[in-house]
């Protein structure tokens, strides 16, 4: 988190939820949110 850049890094299980989901639960706590990008954290793949 950066409040300097008004930044946060979340991670988050995709099956379970969205990034969309994420920001708009965020903005339903009256904090501006937006997805910035969506990576899968060098977990997936091989």
């Amino acid at each position: 988190m950066s409040l300097e850049n008004g930044e946060a890094r979340i991670e988050f299980d995709d099956g379970k939820t969205s990034a969309e989901q994420l920001a708009a639960a965020i903005d339903r706590l009256g904090f501006r949110a937006k997805v910035l990008a969506v990576t899968d954290g060098g977990k997936g793949g091989s």
